[in-house]
């Protein structure tokens, strides 16, 4: 059986067509928003919703409750402190076992509008997220609630490119 509980994958599902076939993250518009949330309430997911209207202080005062951030690194996330690679060390959403785990970033493109390379990369964050508890057997992805014309609509967020040769320091593949 695989992670969405079934014996074979079911492309159409929302959860696969986010988690598998859009690396982690999925959107939808405001009008069918509600429509969604019923069916991943239905199918054991939580979500935690992050309503970003107000910007990206108000963003970050919510990613440092989600992520304690202060007990983890005795500071708090702000305008003036908030690095990518830091953001990528705290991130971290706990997904439960046999349930799923959704982050719902409503009206995003507030903060993209102001900060747009910083939310593509959270948002790269949150798909290595999304790969990570795939392969440790958990469900995880970021549903972006948004307008119809945002400008997050095709935003490109990774590229996926041919990687170097695989290599070990030993020249001996891991037992």
């Amino acid at each position: 059986m695989n992670v969405f509980g079934s014996q074979h994958l079911e492309w159409a599902r929302p959860d696969v067509d986010a988690i598998v076939q859009r690396h982690g993250l999925t959107s939808i518009t405001t009008a069918k928003h509600d429509e969604l949330r019923g069916w991943l309430e239905q199918h054991g997911y939580s979500v935690i919703r992050v309503e970003c209207a107000n910007g990206f202080a108000a963003l970050l005062d919510h990613f440092n409750d989600l992520f304690s951030w202060e007990v983890q690194f005795g500071y708090r996330l702000s305008d003036g402190r908030a690095n990518l690679d830091a953001l990528r060390d705290g991130f971290d959403i706990e997904v439960p076992t046999g349930g799923g785990m959704v982050l719902e970033l409503a009206n995003l493109d507030a903060v993209y509008r102001t900060h747009p390379q910083w939310t593509l990369g959270m948002l790269s964050i949150a798909s290595e997220h999304s790969r990570y508890h795939l392969a440790m057997g958990r469900r995880f992805f970021a549903l972006l609630v948004l307008e119809e014309q945002s400008p997050l609509i095709g935003a490109v967020v990774d590229q996926i490119t041919v990687p170097s040769t695989y290599w070990t320091p030993s020249g001996k593949l891991p037992a």
